[in-house]
């Protein structure tokens, strides 16, 4: 701070207060960390913090007992959760603070279900504003296992010729999944794609992720991704009729 006197002769001198200097230091200081604590605790409409947590699904355990019904899909679905608060009570925030979940217990009848997400806040110093979505829709069915269907194999892409057939390891598959599908599952094909069958050629062992088609009495394909099955200990062989003598193997 400075002071400004009056010399006598005209001329003023100007002269430093350091007193006055460090005070308004101190004041400025002072100044700068009221306005950051009002800042870090007083809650803006704008301080928000997304968070993206897994759903959870609760009561399938109930619904089972009761019901004898299962739940398909939902186990993959992500849910935005956005909170809203002081900036000083956002940064303390995670995932692990919220939970995000449904409720399957009380569903009665099978279907699709839609279902409401529910959003556990354990701290309550802030506030859920929005979830994204907010709503779900499983598939509600009786779960069957191990079903045995009718298994066959065919070349997609080759022709065998009079003296080559095809010999599988197996000629049944074991299916799981929603009744509602697997009722209408009459027989499964696998189909074997890119096989070498050039005439006289010998080829190495063919190794690939079987495709496997299920279809219904009409030959219709059946088409649901909650059919599960394990296709890992089929192997499939082109054998010449004549001499067994193996062309191609594929496992």
């Amino acid at each position: 701070m400075k002071n400004i006197n009056n010399s006598g002769d005209g001329t003023f001198v100007v002269k430093k207060n350091k007193k006055l200097n460090i005070l308004a230091f101190i004041g400025c200081i002072v100044l700068a960390f009221t306005i950051w604590i009002y800042v870090m605790n007083v809650k803006i409409n704008d301080n928000s913090k997304t968070f993206t947590i897994k759903l959870d699904i609760r009561g399938e355990s109930t619904l089972l007992n009761d019901r004898n019904y299962s739940i398909f899909g939902g186990s993959e679905i992500f849910v935005k959760v956005t909170v809203q608060g002081t900036i000083s009570e956002l940064n303390k925030c995670s995932e692990k603070d919220f939970g995000v979940y449904i409720d399957v217990s009380d569903i009665e009848n099978a279907g699709m279900i839609p279902i409401n997400i529910v959003v556990e806040n354990q701290r309550n110093s802030v506030t859920v504003v929005s979830t994204d979505p907010v709503q779900t829709t499983v598939f509600v069915d009786e779960r069957v296992n191990d079903k045995e269907v009718p298994l066959y194999a065919e070349v997609a892409d080759g022709v065998l010729t009079e003296d080559q057939v095809i010999k599988i390891s197996s000629d049944i598959i074991r299916v799981s999944g929603p009744k509602t599908y697997l009722n209408d599952i009459s027989y499964a094909k696998i189909v074997v794609n890119s096989l070498a069958l050039a005439e006289g050629e010998q080829t190495t062992a063919y190794k690939s992720s079987l495709p496997i088609l299920f279809y219904d009495v009409t030959d219709n394909v059946v088409q649901s991704s909650y059919i599960f099955y394990n296709s890992g200990e089929i192997s499939i062989e082109v054998v010449k009729m004549a001499d067994e003598e193996i062309i191609e193997t594929v496992e």
